[in-house]
């Protein structure tokens, strides 16, 4: 069975006074089921669309592996719900994946000690960061706007966009989940071998400390939100020195560390 982006339902939409038939687009949202070295990981729910960078992007931001050479996918295939993805990773990763399975037993929640920690540790990766005017900044919202296919359909999903040092957009990816559409961008520049500190990373969603999380661990240098971050978000980002920017509008932003 092949799921589809979007399907087509019967529905009724009610507008001035009137109830009318209609059949409405909406995005699919299917369960992802991710192996490594044939062990059963996790199961995420997505738009079941670039599969490949899915799983090479979560491997990287979950700290599976440190970079796209030590990941390959060997299998994806449709399931009668959802999909299944079988990884491969080096046996020194695979070691440390079940290291981390037996820890998740203990302590499932990281203090926010721990998240700074964490983000704090790879700070050295913001040598070189891109800078950009705020005209281009805007300019890269409506470019990512303007490349949101699914959301157009269905209104439904999530993009992160990769905006580079020239100020285009040059990738985007999009699912129901703001972090699998942050995993996905991840995957496919990684694979691209494209360097993550000299542009700018672009959401749709607000800025949570996992996002935040998510860009350092791989050494985004900039992360510009359409809504709002959360405190530990910010907290987070300052300890890694990310450049934070939210609320990006037509005419403004607010930038919460730099």
């Amino acid at each position: 069975m092949v799921h589809e982006k979007t399907v087509q339902v019967a529905a009724f939409r009610y507008s001035q006074e009137q109830l009318t038939a209609v059949t409405d687009v909406l995005a699919e949202e299917v369960p992802v089921y991710l192996e490594y070295n044939g062990l059963p990981y996790t199961v995420l729910l997505a738009t079941p669309a670039d599969l490949a960078d899915l799983a090479v992007g979560f491997s990287l931001t979950e700290g599976v592996v440190a970079n796209a050479s030590e990941v390959s996918v060997s299998l994806i295939e449709p399931l009668l719900e959802g999909w299944r993805i079988v990884m491969h990773i080096a046996p020194p990763c695979f070691d440390r994946l079940m290291q981390r399975r037996r820890d998740a037993g203990m302590a499932s929640v990281k203090s926010e000690k721990t998240i700074k920690a964490d983000c704090a540790a790879i700070s050295e990766a913001y040598t070189k960061v891109g800078m950009f005017t705020p005209a281009q900044l805007h300019s890269g919202f409506a470019q990512m706007e303007a490349q949101q296919i699914l959301r157009m359909q269905t209104g439904a999903t999530h993009a992160a966009a990769w905006m580079d040092e020239t100020g285009q957009v040059a990738l985007i990816r999009e699912d129901v989940a703001r972090h699998n559409a942050l995993d996905k961008l991840i995957g496919a520049m990684a694979q691209k071998e494209k360097a993550f500190s000299l542009g700018a990373v672009l959401l749709t969603s607000r800025a949570s400390h996992e996002m935040v999380r998510k860009c350092t661990v791989v050494g985004v240098g900039i992360l510009a939100a359409i809504s709002a971050p959360t405190a530990l978000a910010v907290r987070a980002a300052k300890a890694a020195g990310l450049t934070l920017a939210a609320f990006v509008r037509q005419s403004s932003y607010t930038i919460y560390t730099c």
